[in-house]
């Protein structure tokens, strides 16, 4: 899970939370992050910013991917500890999840 020792000096951290097995209703949310990934990243997107920041350079932003839980118990937890990573190294953090912290 420690992908987030490897990210660069960028501002703003994306972090994959593929997680909805705690959903009382329907599955499916867990694919969010790669979705959203694939529009973000599509040639219909467009990563300007209205004050002309091009976010399609790679420098403004990095991707840490999606967490792998390995057990249920520690989802949570895991969570906190990379969100944290990410935010110490002066990220601001970008989360595509089934749950919002």
């Amino acid at each position: 899970m420690n992908k987030t020792n490897s990210l660069s000096k960028s501002g703003i951290g994306i972090l994959g939370i593929p997680l909805d097995w705690n959903s009382s209703y329907l599955r499916g949310p867990a694919e969010a992050p790669d979705k959203i990934r694939q529009s973000l990243l599509s040639s219909a997107s467009n990563l300007w910013t209205e004050n002309g920041i091009d976010l399609g350079n790679g420098s403004a932003w990095t991707d840490a991917g999606n967490l792998n839980f390995d057990r249920r118990v520690t989802a949570f937890a895991e969570i906190e500890t990379a969100a944290a990573e990410i935010l110490n190294q002066s990220h601001v953090l970008f989360h595509s999840a089934a749950i919002i912290l």
